[in-house]
C-alpha cells in the first residue's frame, strides 16, 4: 500500500544492513576493503560502496518497487487504502516508486551510521521501527480504520457497512491472491539473501563487538527476525492502536510509548532478547569474557 511502503522499504533496507553488521564493521574499520566494490578515488568505503548495499538495492529496485507499482496499476483503490483512484496524478505514482527504493537506501544508511557510532542495538531497532510504522498504518491508519481499509478489496466494500464478513471475503479476492503469488516470490528471496549475508558474517567475525555464538543457528536467527517483525512491531502496533482507540491520541500516544518502552526496549524487553538472537550473540556472560580477553 502506498502509505505503508515508505516504512516497509525503510525496514527492508535496515534489515539488509543489520544482516551485514559484522561485514559493515570490518569495512568501516578498513579490514574488508579488498573484498568490497572498488572505489575509483580509493578513499574510505562509503555506505553504498559494498556488495551488501548492492544486494539491498537490487531487491528494492527489481522486486519490491515493481510489485508495488503493479498493485497501484491493478488495484489502485486498495493500494491507496481507498483514498485514491486511477485519476491521481502521474507524479504521485512516480514518487511512490521512488520512495520504494529511496527509503530502503535511507534504512541501510541509518544502520550503517549507527554501527559506525557504536550503537548496535539502536541500529537493530531501525528494523523494528520501520515495520512498526508499516503495521501501525495497516492496523490504525490515520483515522482508526486502517485494518478495515486493508481487508476491503474495493472502495465500495469499505464504505458500505464494513463487517468482519467483508474481511473474510478479502482472503479470496483478486488482490489477496495477487499478494499470495507475490509473497511466494518475494519472501523466500528476502530471507535467503539476508541469511546468506548473515552466515558469511558468522564465518568471518573476529570482533569482540559482535562475537558469534559457538553454534550459530540459521533457523534461530531467522525466527528471531520474524519475531521482531510480527511479535514485536505488529504486536506493539496493535496495542498502540487499541490504546489510542480507548484513550484518544492525547493520552493514547504517551501510553503507547510507555508500554513499548517497558515491554520492548527496557533491559528485559522483547527487542533486547530478539536482538541477541538475530545477531546470534553468545550469552551475556560469554560476551563479557570475550570482551575481557580482547582487552587483555
Amino acid at each position: 500500500m502506498v502509505q505503508v511502503d515508505v516504512f516497509w522499504s525503510y525496514g527492508l533496507g535496515a534489515g539488509y544492513a543489520v544482516a551485514a553488521a559484522r561485514q559493515i564493521r570490518k569495512l568501516q574499520s578498513g579490514e574488508g576493503k579488498k573484498s568490497s566494490l572498488p572505489s575509483v578515488k580509493g578513499n574510505s568505503v562509503s555506505f553504498w560502496n559494498n556488495e551488501y548495499f548492492i544486494t539491498n538495492l537490487l531487491y528494492l529496485s527489481l522486486l519490491f518497487a515493481p510489485s508495488g507499482l503493479y498493485l497501484v496499476w491493478q488495484f489502485t483503490s486498495w493500494e491507496t487504502m481507498h483514498a485514491g483512484d486511477k485519476g491521481m496524478p502521474g507524479w504521485l505514482v512516480c514518487l511512490f516508486g521512488f520512495t520504494n527504493v529511496s527509503q530502503g537506501i535511507l534504512g541501510f544508511w541509518a544502520v550503517w551510521a549507527l554501527l559506525k557510532a557504536g550503537r548496535a542495538f539502536l541500529a537493530y531497532l531501525q528494523v523494528a521501527i520501520g515495520y512498526f510504522g508499516m503495521f501501525f498504518i495497516l492496523v490504525h491508519g490515520w483515522d482508526g480504520t486502517g485494518y478495515k481499509r486493508f481487508f476491503s478489496p474495493t472502495a465500495e466494500s469499505f464504505r458500505n457497512d464494513w463487517t468482519w464478513s467483508t474481511a473474510q471475503g478479502w482472503f479470496t479476492s483478486d488482490v489477496a491472491i495477487t499478494l499470495y503469488v507475490m509473497g511466494v516470490i518475494l519472501i523466500p528471496i528476502l530471507i535467503w539473501s539476508m541469511l546468506k549475508i548473515e552466515q558469511e558474517g558468522w564465518a568471518i567475525s573476529t570482533s569482540p563487538e559482535f562475537p558469534v555464538s559457538s553454534s550459530p543457528s540459521s533457523l534461530g536467527s531467522t525466527s528471531a527476525f520474524l519475531a521482531t517483525v510480527f511479535i514485536g512491531s505488529l504486536g506493539f502496533a496493535i496495542v498502540s492502536s487499541v490504546l489510542i482507540h480507548i484513550s484518544g491520541w492525547i493520552l493514547g500516544v504517551p501510553a503507547s510509548i510507555a508500554f513499548i518502552y517497558l515491554f520492548g526496549l527496557s533491559k528485559f524487553g522483547l527487542f533486547r532478547y530478539f536482538y541477541r538472537k538475530v545477531m546470534q550473540l553468545p550469552s551475556e556472560k560469554a560476551s563479557a569474557k570475550i570482551a575481557m580477553k580482547s582487552v587483555a
